[in-house]
């Protein structure tokens, strides 16, 4: 899903363009050109991205070779990391989306 909503930012204003050339040709991207214009939708896309890529963070770190049960202070510290980016996201009043 990372992958993907990586490619959907990078070629936002491609699509968006490319769906209202096709809006009166094709009844049915009428509606994907309302969604995809819409602040809530681009806002959305923008919060749900960096939170997948906190916790893409925190997984990659998780599953490579070099980490042990033994470093469990490294693993708690990217963990908290990772809290810290979802709290300034989501939770703090003074910055979160």
């Amino acid at each position: 899903m990372l992958a993907f909503l990586k490619r959907v930012r990078k070629d936002y204003k491609n699509l968006v363009a490319k769906m209202v050339a096709s809006s009166g040709i094709v009844e049915a991207t009428k509606a994907n050109v309302v969604n995809l214009c819409d602040v809530g939708t681009i806002l959305g896309l923008s919060c749900v991205l960096l939170m997948l890529e906190s916790i893409n963070a925190l997984m990659k770190f998780a599953q490579a070779r070099d980490v042990f049960v033994c470093d469990y202070n490294d693993y708690i510290i990217i963990v908290k990391i990772c809290q810290v980016d979802l709290y300034k996201m989501y939770i703090d009043p003074t910055i979160s989306f």
